[in-house]
């Protein structure tokens, strides 16, 4: 069974657009066909990256570098 992966990260700036002009975390998750706590996770974690750019952090992708 293969596994289907979203790059959510590329959504993070739609996803705020819309939180901004009033819309609901479930309302974001139906229209990307996600679950509530995918938005809620991808909220998070762009917050908890702003903040340490804000306290000086430099934040650099995690993982193995590309080939």
């Amino acid at each position: 069974m293969s596994r289907s992966y979203t790059k959510v990260e590329e959504l993070a700036a739609e996803v705020f657009e819309r939180k901004d002009a009033g819309e609901t975390n479930f309302q974001i998750a139906e229209r990307y066909g996600l679950t509530k706590r995918q938005i809620e996770q991808l909220i998070d974690r762009q917050k908890r990256k702003q903040r340490k750019v804000e306290a000086g952090f430099i934040v650099r992708p995690k993982g193995r570098p590309p080939a």
